[in-house]
């Protein structure tokens, strides 16, 4: 199993603010979503028998804090930067 090229790991941890972000144009579902910001509220990792790992990020866009444990979409590692608020 090949991963895509920077969905291998993320520094990013759970509380994370973070925008999304692709290099292709946003079209589809991604309109949505592409120039938002959100927090990170989960990682998924899954190493296969190669040893290649690919991650996962749940992302919640709820100003409501009581909201911010369940992920509004997920992401690739590629797809998100680190937020400055």
């Amino acid at each position: 199993m090949s991963t895509s090229p920077g969905s291998e790991s993320t520094f990013l941890n759970p509380g994370d603010p973070v925008d999304i972000r692709r290099e292709q144009p946003a079209s589809g579902t991604w309109v949505r979503y592409q120039g938002r910001t959100g927090w990170v509220v989960s990682i998924n990792r899954q190493t296969f028998t190669d040893d290649s790992t690919y991650v996962e990020l749940g992302v919640n866009f709820s100003p409501n804090f009581s909201d911010a444990l369940r992920a509004d979409a997920w992401f690739r590692a590629d797809e998100v930067s680190l937020a400055r608020l």
